[in-house]
């Protein structure tokens, strides 16, 4: 009879260490949710600062009121916003044969944001930014599958010369991490 009263007890603590066990591993795979809030403010925030931020309040040595666009000629109206110096160089490139406005990283539309972009950015962040569907600039710093994209988009019209109006384009910033 005393045998009998040792198989229980040796069979309890036996089920009650393969309960610890599979508590423990269940636990450790907890669903962990993206950080979404913070990308989606950033993400606004860059969209709302390429809008509302004009060439004359920028000092860069490229990209700003006395910068070298504005130097050569290329950026003829400072009072433009960011955006839509990106997107008057997207409407030179499409309308008027600028083969130098957009299409890849030598590209006078790449550069522009590059000199502004190039510090602002946390570098947990990769973002790409785009007009009509064509990629103006783009930083990747991890090569890791994306878990969240957070796109951000932006109507644009501007005037080009004073004399012709392009637009309305849609611009779009992807953000991820």
């Amino acid at each position: 009879m005393d045998r009998k009263g040792y198989y229980f007890i040796i069979d309890s603590i036996i089920a009650l260490f393969i309960l610890t066990v599979g508590i423990i591993y269940v636990l450790s795979f907890s669903i962990s949710e993206p950080p979404t809030r913070q990308s989606e403010i950033f993400s606004f925030d860059i969209i709302q600062f390429l809008a509302t931020t004009k060439i004359e309040e920028i000092d860069d040595p490229y990209s700003g009121k006395l910068g070298q666009l504005v130097n050569d000629g290329n950026i003829t109206e400072i009072k433009n916003t960011i955006l839509q110096q990106t997107a008057e160089f997207h409407f030179r490139a499409k309308k008027k044969g600028c083969d130098y406005c957009t299409g890849g990283v030598d590209s006078v539309s790449y550069k522009f944001i590059d000199g502004i972009f190039e510090d602002l950015i946390a570098p947990q962040f990769n973002y790409n930014i785009s007009i009509e569907g064509e990629l103006i600039y783009e930083r990747k710093i991890e090569s890791k599958v994306p878990r969240l994209f957070i796109p951000k988009r932006r109507l644009v019209v501007g005037i080009y010369n004073q004399e012709e109006i392009y637009g309305p384009y849609l611009a779009e910033v992807m953000l991820w991490q």
